[in-house]
C-alpha cells in the first residue's frame, strides 16, 4: 500500500524506445477511421501502412475499376462522401484519392513502408515514486 499523498506509478520508457499502446496495422478505410476516433478521444496511436503511398491493394485493380458498394457508404467520421452521386460507384484512382485526402484531414499519423509481420507487447517497467508504506 502507497501512503497518501504520494504519486501513482509513472511508466517510463522502453530501454529500446518509446512505447505505444495503440497501433492500428494498415492505413485503409478501417484504419484510418479508427485512427479518426482514436484522436477525438485522445489517445495517442501510430497506422502502420505496408505499401509507400496511401491507397492500399486498389491501386493493384485494374485502370477501369469501380467498387461495388455505392458511394454513400463512403461517408467517413469527420467527412462525410461530397461526390455528385451517393448512389452511383466511385472509380479506383478516385477512391485512392478519397483516403489520401481523409488521411491528410484528420492528419493521421501514418508511418508508410511498414511491412509489420509481429508485434511484441514491451514489458511494463513501472518507476514508483518514494514513498512511505504502511501496513
Amino acid at each position: 500500500m502507497i501512503a497518501r499523498g504520494t504519486t501513482a506509478p509513472k511508466r517510463k520508457l522502453h530501454p529500446h524506445g518509446p512505447t505505444l499502446d495503440t497501433v492500428i496495422i494498415g492505413a485503409g478505410q478501417a484504419g484510418l477511421t479508427t485512427s479518426y476516433w482514436l484522436t477525438q478521444f485522445g489517445v495517442e496511436h501510430q497506422l502502420l501502412e505496408r505499401r509507400d503511398s496511401l491507397g492500399g491493394a486498389f491501386q493493384d485493380r485494374w485502370d477501369s475499376f469501380y467498387m461495388n458498394t455505392p458511394n454513400l457508404a463512403l461517408d467517413l467520421p469527420g467527412m462525410p462522401y461530397d461526390g455528385d452521386d451517393r448512389d452511383a460507384f466511385i472509380s479506383r484512382d478516385a477512391m485512392v484519392n478519397l483516403f489520401r485526402r481523409y488521411a491528410e484531414l484528420i492528419a493521421a499519423p501514418i508511418h508508410a513502408g511498414v511491412d509489420a509481420a509481429r508485434l511484441y507487447p514491451a514489458p511494463l517497467m513501472v518507476n514508483y515514486a518514494p514513498a512511505n508504506v504502511t501496513s
